[in-house]
């Protein structure tokens, strides 16, 4: 399940890099945003969001926050920029109702780290009141996807991503033989494109429904044991990095749970092994036809091997994918045509 987050701040900036935030993380979805307090009542009565960012300054007004609190019938997180200069307003504000407090300071430059605490306090919050938020820890996905591709893949892989539903029950990881330096920009121009946030794969992320993942590093993606991506530079050998066959071997060991195959035009074979064991697990595998792809080369060697249960055009792919990943979601199981 996604969730809506709605935002009211005072301050410009602060209600900008708030957007950004909200933006970025997968799952998190932008309802609205006002810089006035009776703009965001007049948006909650017709919008109602399943959190609401509220940022705490100087000229907020504690009314306002429980007015606000008792509109929007979600969770009102406090935005501060420092606890010890805003203690006294924020005790205030929470006992006019609003749930919990955050802190970001705007004027400084967030590192990484910072934004991935924000993110987890915030999925925390929503968890604990019971508003069915898709974090870790959340509704884990009914199925993964694994797409892999090389030569013509960004075309390809935007045109499949573009064509999914945005509320299947699924999980989505992509493969490319892409330079790390190239992962963030590669996940944000899809994500322009998909129906879902795409993102660049960190080590230790659970697959989540509704989020899409980009293998980001020149090592490989593979999920562990504990169903959560890593990085391995082994097979030191394997010179496609990432590698589609590693990533495709390594969910067909450890994925509990259903997952369809996908591999998409490209040079070479890698992804034709993978596909392979991915079948023998029982799961649906797809390689793109030839007429589609624009090098016919991982798709060919996938269908010389056997490893692909369908052979479909880039056009077909979405409907089949859309139909058999609703079916998981609705407890239908989709054995691989022998």
């Amino acid at each position: 399940m996604n969730m809506q987050v709605a935002i009211v701040h005072r301050d410009l900036l602060a209600l900008a890099a708030l957007r950004q935030l909200v933006r970025r993380r997968a799952g998190w979805h932008l309802a609205w945003s006002a810089d006035r307090a009776d703009t965001a009542l007049a948006r909650c009565r017709g919008e109602a969001p399943g959190m609401l960012l509220l940022g705490l300054d100087d000229g907020t007004d504690v009314d306002a926050v429980r007015a606000l609190a008792g509109m929007a019938k979600c969770p009102v997180v406090l935005v501060v920029d420092s606890l010890e200069t805003r203690r006294e307003w924020v005790f205030d504000a929470l006992g006019a109702g609003a749930r919990d407090v955050v802190v970001m300071d705007h004027a400084r430059a967030l590192h990484e780290d910072d934004v991935r605490v924000f993110w987890k306090k915030l999925e925390a919050i929503a968890q604990a009141h019971g508003d069915g938020f898709a974090g870790e820890g959340g509704r884990e996905p009914r199925a993964l996807l694994a797409i892999g591709a090389s030569s013509g893949g960004p075309r390809a892989v935007a045109r499949l991503l573009q064509g999914l539903r945005p509320d299947l029950p699924a999980s989505v990881v992509v493969v490319m033989h892409l330079e790390q330096r190239f992962a963030q920009g590669m996940a944000d121009w899809l994500g322009r494109h998909a129906t879902m946030p795409v993102l660049p794969a960190s080590e230790g992320d659970a697959p989540r429904v509704g989020e899409v993942r980009l293998a980001a590093t020149n090592d490989h993606l593979r999920l562990n044991a504990r169903q959560r991506w890593s990085y391995s530079e082994e097979p030191i050998q394997c010179h496609y990095r990432p590698s589609v066959d590693v990533c495709f071997g390594s969910i067909a060991e450890h994925w509990p749970h259903q997952a369809i195959g996908v591999l998409l035009t490209g040079m070479g074979q890698d992804g034709a092994r993978g596909l392979k064991v991915m079948r023998a697990r029982g799961w649906l595998t797809i390689a793109q036809d030839e007429q589609s792809s624009d090098v016919y080369g991982m798709p060919k060697a996938a269908v010389a091997l056997g490893a692909a249960a369908r052979v479909l055009s880039l056009a077909e792919m979405p409907g089949v994918l859309n139909e058999v990943l609703a079916g998981f979601g609705e407890g239908v199981s989709h054995v691989a045509e022998s």
